[in-house]
């Protein structure tokens, strides 16, 4: 899917969130970043999904399955 005049990039974001492939072009600089931010942004993708974010674990957190150090 192509979007010549992408914006924010709801257009890409709403198409990968769907299993399609999402091309966003736009002149300005400030709009990619942000598009490029709302694509890969779990909450975003969530909320264009329509489904709960999941918080990510934090990396302190110990790994479950991973021998304690002595």
């Amino acid at each position: 899917m192509l979007d010549p005049f992408g914006g924010t990039g709801t257009t890409a974001l709403v198409a990968d969130v769907l299993g399609r492939h999402g091309v966003s072009v736009d002149l300005s600089a400030d709009y990619c970043r942000l598009a490029q931010w709302r694509t890969t942004d779990p909450k975003q993708r969530a909320k264009a999904a329509r489904v709960e974010a999941v918080e990510p674990v934090s990396d302190d957190q110990p790994d479950l399955f991973e021998e304690p150090a002595s």
